[in-house]
């Protein structure tokens, strides 16, 4: 008698049983480490509740933009923005962390992104109280609506030039590094908008003198902003007084027409963001006069310098330690110590920065630097969290995800962790290796780790990265609702295919 053999399983079915099994291997509790990333158990619940009132918008719910053009896009997001403004009067939601969150569930970036996230800030930090109790309110009840006008065309478009020219990235920054500033990009003290200050009219003259000088990117600029919070040069005197933000206004609050002396629009497609109308506008005698005492008075009774530390973390703590210490690892595991990694990445940003000041000209050296430090501010604030962790498993599971991304990072980077010696060649080898250890331990608990974001299958909007694993039928389901397959013979066909088809060539 033949042995029986076990069920077939179609492909189709052996991925959420995959899934379910990955599952089972996780060493901590899922729903823990969602209480980490969001919160109480109310909190999550009225996060919930937040995400049903999107799912069950008309509006909101809507799920097909990635088969829309980028002016479809646009008006579509424009519908949404509306949308989006009345949810949260109509609900009440007035803290700006439910606003917040709201807003990202939506799924894709509104055209009043910038004025939510950059343009009510800025006028609620830098603006005096007399100046708050006319504007802000005014932003954010949308009767402005906002853009942040400070990157200038110069730099990213020149890069691109350049590169084509070069043909190579290494000549090119060789070229680059031996250069003066060139444009501005996002290279503040680079900004050519000049305000000149008249002392008669006691205005402001705005004016971008130059190509390049244009405001070029900001999002929500090109048709949906009527103000916007612009930096130019301050011109005192006939001596430069440094960038300074001005309040701009773009456009008629009545018609939307754009006012004289401005002249804007959208910067076009752009590789993401297509729902955004990302826009340069450039100023022509453009007058402004509603916050001159107040930028006055700041300039010759100047603030204190912002602090330079966020609770648990003084993100310049590496400026005082030896650039000259070596690793104390003397064990293959010591790499993975956090004292060892932290202090390695401590070193590197001390080192590269050190360097960069000698060659204060090289983008190069001033890159490597900030990417230094940021990653070492990254790896910082991620172990914080995890030594904040109650329960034991988790907690074990999450300094294995820290000791995976530390070595990463050390690893491919390893030429910079090496300037002075602070690792020797053999501890250079330990990295990689422990690295490599590290791998099975977290792969056991790579889905439970992505579970723990605690993200819906509405909020992804990911036919391979739904919860259930059935990937194959919701790539068929999607494909079903693709615009294209709405007719079985496009309308092109006759216009065009059918006579090529019928020609005689």
């Amino acid at each position: 008698m033949s042995t029986p053999q076990p069920p077939k399983v179609e492909l189709a079915d052996l991925s959420p049983l995959l899934l379910k099994k990955e599952r089972a291997t996780a060493s901590f509790d899922v729903p823990l480490l969602i209480d980490v990333i969001h919160g109480s158990r109310d909190q999550q619940a009225r996060r919930k509740h937040l995400l049903h009132l999107v799912i069950n918008d008309p509006v909101l719910c809507d799920r097909d933009m990635i088969s829309r053009n980028h002016k479809e896009r646009y008006e579509k997001a424009l519908e949404k923005s509306h949308a989006y403004a009345k949810l949260l009067e109509t609900h009440h939601i007035t803290d700006p962390d439910e606003q917040t969150y709201v807003y990202y569930a939506i799924g894709e970036p509104l055209p009043i992104d910038v004025h939510r996230s950059m343009f009510i800030p800025t006028l609620q930090n830098q603006m005096d109280d007399e100046q708050q109790a006319i504007w802000v309110p005014k932003a954010t009840s949308f009767q402005i609506t906002g853009a942040y006008a400070q990157t200038e065309l110069g730099t990213h478009q020149l890069f691109l030039v350049l590169f084509r020219a070069f043909g190579c990235v290494h000549l090119l920054l060789l070229w680059l590094n031996s250069q003066p500033k060139l444009g501005h990009g996002s290279n503040v003290q680079g900004i050519e908008t000049t305000a000149h200050y008249d002392k008669n009219t006691q205005e402001f003259v705005l004016n971008s003198p130059t190509l390049t000088s244009r405001k070029w990117w900001p999002g929500g600029l090109g048709k949906t902003a009527n103000h916007c919070v612009l930096h130019a040069r301050l011109l005192l005197d006939g001596k430069d007084r440094g960038v300074q933000a001005f309040l701009v206004p773009l456009r008629d609050t009545r018609t939307h027409e754009t006012l004289p002396g401005i002249t804007l629009g959208d910067i076009g497609p752009k590789i993401g963001f297509q729902s955004v109308d990302n826009g340069y506008v450039c100023t022509k005698d453009v007058l402004v006069q509603q916050h001159g005492a107040f930028l006055l008075k700041c300039l010759h009774n100047r603030r204190a310098p912002p602090t330079t530390s966020t609770p648990g973390l003084n993100l310049l703590e590496f400026l005082h330690v030896d650039a000259h210490s070596k690793c104390a690892a003397s064990h293959p595991s010591d790499v993975r110590r956090p004292d060892v990694l932290l202090r390695a990445f401590q070193v590197r940003a001390l080192e590269l920065l050190v360097r960069a000041d000698a060659h204060s000209q090289s983008l190069h050296h001033l890159t490597q630097a900030s990417v230094a430090h940021a990653e070492w501010v990254v790896l910082s604030c991620f172990y914080a969290g995890v030594k904040d962790i109650k329960d034991g498993n988790l907690k074990l599971a999450m300094l294995q995800l820290w000791q995976l991304y530390g070595l990463w990072r050390l690893q491919a980077n390893l030429g910079e962790f090496r300037l002075a010696d602070h690792l020797s060649s053999t501890q250079g080898t330990w990295v990689q290796d422990q690295l490599l250890a590290l791998l099975p331990l977290v792969r056991r608990n790579a889905v439970a780790l992505v579970d723990g974001f605690g993200l819906s299958d509405f909020e992804l909007n990911s036919t391979i990265g739904r919860y259930d694993g059935d990937i194959y039928r919701a790539l068929v389901a999607r494909a079903a609702a693709e615009p294209l397959n709405q007719t079985d013979v496009v309308p092109g066909y006759h216009q065009w295919l059918q006579p090529l088809l019928s020609a005689k060539l």
